[in-house]
C-alpha cells in the first residue's frame, strides 16, 4: 500500500489505473470505469484493516477519492464509485463485519458491471432501428455503445459502412476502426480535419458520450462538438448513444463552463523536449449544444435532447442520477 496525498493508503493496483489512465493506456470512459471498478474491489478485498467503519472510511476518502479527482468528467465512473461506497454505507449501518463489506464491494462491482454491459447491448438494439440498410454513417472516437449499434445492425441483416475520424492525438478512432473491421464491417479511417468533407458523404452521425446534461448538452471525446457543428451545417442528423448512468446534473457542466477541462498528456501532442516559447494543450473533451444533436439512444429507447430532465425523472422518480 502506499499513501495517497492526503496521508489515507490506496491499492497499488488503484494507483497502475491512475497511471494508465494518465499515459492514454486506458481509453474510453467506459473502459476506464469498468477497469476502476475492479481496482476498487482489489483493494478492498486486499484491506487488512478489521473494524468496519475504518473499513468505510478508507474506501470511501481514500482511492475512490483519487478516481474522483483523476477523471471528474467521467460521470460514468462517478455514479459507479457514489454507489460503491453507498451500499457499504449501508452494510455499516446494518452492522456487518469487514469480511461481508469486502463481500458488498464485490457483488456492487458485478452489478454495475453486468448494467454497463447490459445497457450498451440495449443501445445497440435501439440504435439498430434507426440504421437503414445501405446506411453510410461518420463517427469519432471509440464509443462502445456505438460499436454496439452497427454490431447489432450488421447481426439483424443491414449492412452499412462505417467514416471514422483517428481522433488524435490519442488515436482513438483507429481502436474503433479495427474493432469495426473485426465485425466484418467496411471502414474507412480518415484524418480528423477531413471531417466537413466526408460528412456530407454520409447518412448519419453516430457519437459516443461520457455525460449528458438535463438540458441535452453532450460531453464527448475532443472533436464530437466539431463533427456535430459539421453534420449539422451538412443537414445530417445527429445520434449520441448513453447509457443514463452518463445523465448528469448541471453541476459537471457549470465545471466545464468555467473551463476547467482536463488536459492530457503534452507528449501526445509534441513528444519532443520542452521549447521555450512552446506551450502544449491537450484538452480531452469538449461540450456539444443540445441543439446539434437529433436524438440520445439510451437503452430506455431514444429521446431527443429537450427531454432528458423529464426522462430521468420519469425512470428514477429524483433529480438527476448525478445529485447523489
Amino acid at each position: 500500500m502506499k499513501p495517497d496525498f492526503q496521508g489515507r493508503t490506496c491499492g497499488l493496483k488503484v494507483l497502475k489505473i491512475l497511471e494508465d489512465m494518465k499515459k492514454g493506456q486506458i481509453m474510453g470512459s467506459t473502459n476506464i470505469a469498468t477497469a476502476s471498478f475492479e481496482a476498487i474491489r482489489s483493494h478492498a478485498l486486499e484491506s487488512n484493516l478489521d473494524q468496519p467503519l475504518d473499513f468505510g472510511k478508507e474506501l470511501s476518502a481514500g482511492c475512490t477519492s483519487l478516481f474522483l479527482k483523476a477523471q471528474p468528467s467521467n460521470v460514468l465512473l462517478t455514479q459507479g464509485v457514489h454507489y460503491i461506497i453507498q451500499q457499504v454505507g449501508f452494510a455499516i449501518d446494518e452492522g456487518r463485519s469487514v469480511e461481508e463489506l469486502k463481500r458488498v464491494v464485490s457483488s456492487s462491482v458485478d452489478h454495475l458491471t453486468k448494467s454497463i454491459t447490459e445497457s450498451i447491448d440495449k443501445i445497440g438494439q435501439e440504435g439498430s432501428k434507426l440504421l437503414s440498410d445501405g446506411d453510410v454513417i461518420m463517427t469519432h472516437g471509440c464509443s462502445t455503445s456505438v460499436l454496439s449499434i452497427i454490431g447489432k445492425t450488421s447481426q439483424i441483416g443491414k449492412k452499412t459502412k462505417v467514416i471514422v475520424t483517428e481522433n488524435r492525438p490519442q488515436f482513438l478512432g483507429r481502436l474503433f476502426a479495427y474493432a469495426a473491421a473485426d465485425l466484418g464491417i467496411p471502414v474507412t479511417l480518415v484524418v480528423d480535419s477531413a471531417t466537413p468533407l466526408w460528412v456530407k458523404k454520409v447518412n448519419k452521425v453516430f457519437l459516443g458520450a461520457m455525460a449528458v446534461s438535463p438540458t441535452g448538452r453532450i460531453v464527448g471525446s475532443l472533436g464530437t462538438l466539431a463533427m456535430a457543428i459539421a453534420a449539422h451545417e451538412a443537414q445530417v442528423p445527429v445520434y449520441v448513444a448513453a447509457s443514463t448512468l452518463k445523465f448528469s446534473d448541471e453541476r459537471l457542466f457549470a465545471y466545464i463552463d468555467e473551463m476547467r477541462i482536463e488536459e492530457g498528456d503534452p507528449s501526445y501532442v509534441f513528444s519532443s523536449p520542452a521549447v521555450e516559447g512552446i506551450e502544449v494543450s491537450n484538452p480531452l473533451y469538449d461540450v456539444t449544444p443540445a441543439k446539434y444533436v437529433h436524438l440520445i439512444i439510451t437503452e430506455k429507447g431514444a429521446i431527443p435532447p429537450r427531454a432528458s430532465m423529464q426522462f430521468i425523472r420519469d425512470f428514477y422518480r429524483t433529480p438527476p442520477p448525478g445529485q447523489v
